[in-house]
């Protein structure tokens, strides 16, 4: 029974953590992130806008197949993480 308490004892959910932050509230994290973003991530180049382009005029406008395939495609395609935004976030 020892060992078992001892178990029990070191699994988080039966040591429930409390955090505390000096953040006021998430739209204050969700305004920081845009500020991080904005400026550079959401510019579209040619490329880009040809295969949004195809994208819709090949699934007939229907949103949610768009979605889908955008989804899939930037899944498939995207592998880097800007070590800024990395950098930012352990600065946060």
């Amino acid at each position: 029974m020892l060992f078992l308490t001892a178990l029990l004892c070191s699994l988080s959910f039966a040591n429930p953590i409390l955090y505390f932050s000096t953040i006021d509230s998430w739209k204050a994290v969700s305004k920081w992130y845009v500020g991080l973003t904005e400026k550079t991530h959401y510019k579209l180049n040619k490329d880009m806008k040809r295969l949004v382009a195809r994208v819709v005029r090949n699934n007939k406008g229907d949103k949610t197949k768009i979605a889908s395939e955008l989804y899939y495609w930037v899944l498939n395609n995207i592998k880097h993480l800007d070590s800024k935004l990395l950098t930012a976030f352990k600065n946060f």
